[in-house]
């Protein structure tokens, strides 16, 4: 399983402190995505985590969803498997 740090290139600690950044954003996406629709977490729990309301994180689900088929990003490591 990858971690975001190893695609992303920036510290958990960014990822989940608030901003606009477009690196931030896009972890942010990407992770939203593989929480709610890879892992079945609820959009609400993924929000408190992120401290994002629940709308937030349906659009960042959207674009997480997106930006993995663009960058053909896995949540698990085909490589190793």
């Amino acid at each position: 399983m990858f971690e975001m740090t190893e695609i992303f290139k920036i510290a958990v600690k960014y990822i989940l402190s608030p901003g606009k950044q477009p690196e931030r954003v896009t972890a942010r996406s990407v992770l939203a995505y593989w929480a709610v629709r890879e892992l079945g977490i609820s959009g609400t729990k993924v929000g408190k985590r992120l401290g994002l309301s629940q709308s937030v994180v349906s659009r960042a689900v959207q674009r997480g969803e997106q930006l993995i088929s663009e960058h053909q990003l896995s949540l698990y490591d085909t490589q190793n498997a």
